[in-house]
């Protein structure tokens, strides 16, 4: 339960599902974008008072950590025109895994847009986006055939929940971390994504305003600080 005369020190968006339905969300975005991607941005801006309230009643800054994937890498030719509001996850086990793969992208555009923006008006929230690897979760439950692919796979190779949580601990966490903003972590260290669209402004920048107008903000919400 929050208590809002305290604030929030930190927040970890770790929501995330792959699916191979039509399923909508109850404000009728695809599942998959609309869990992964307007989920934790939405639940973000609406924490950030409480996150601005926390650092300033402490000398540390208060941070989000978003749970990301190197999935990113692997669809580097992203038409936000199209992909934004319904990737067509129906059919093939490729349809699945791209609508995946550009929910994550998503995130860390997303990461990395809010931190900038964040350090430009001077506000102690970080903003970085981790890779957990590789890890034995329900993730793909509802998935059909390929959940039981991946199920098999991931119980003789993946790193278990203990493990994959350790990054996003790390990031949270470590003193050694305060102040560091508009990262990706991967092994509890920086590293960097292959793929060079989540780092080119512009398009973080038509991804922030086109969510923006999907959740209903005739503003920037960030103006008001």
């Amino acid at each position: 339960e929050l208590e809002p005369e305290k604030g929030v020190d930190v927040l970890v968006n770790n929501a995330g599902v792959v699916s191979d339905n039509e399923g909508r969300t109850g404000d009728g975005l695809a599942e998959v974008v609309g869990v992964n991607h307007f989920g934790p941005m939405r639940f973000t801006l609406a924490l950030l008072p409480l996150l601005s309230k926390a650092a300033s009643k402490s000398d540390s800054s208060s941070r989000v950590v978003v749970v990301g994937s190197r999935a990113a890498d692997l669809f580097p030719v992203l038409a936000l025109d199209d992909d934004l509001l319904a990737e067509k996850c129906k059919g093939s086990a490729f349809a699945v895994f791209k609508a995946y793969c550009t929910s994550k992208l998503y995130n860390a555009l997303f990461a990395f847009r809010l931190a900038s923006l964040l350090a430009e008006k001077n506000l102690p929230i970080t903003v970085n986006v981790v890779h957990p690897g590789w890890v034995h979760t329900n993730l793909a439950s509802n998935v059909g055939n390929m959940q039981k692919v991946a199920a098999f796979s991931a119980s003789l190779l993946a790193k278990d929940a203990w493990l994959g949580a350790q990054t996003s601990i790390h990031v949270a966490s470590s003193s050694a971390l305060e102040g560091v903003t508009g990262k990706f972590f991967e092994n509890c260290h920086t590293a960097e994504l292959g793929n060079r669209k989540a780092y080119d402004v512009g398009v973080q920048e038509k991804l922030w305003r086109k969510s923006l107008r999907v959740l209903g903000f005739d503003e920037d919400p960030l103006d008001t600080y």
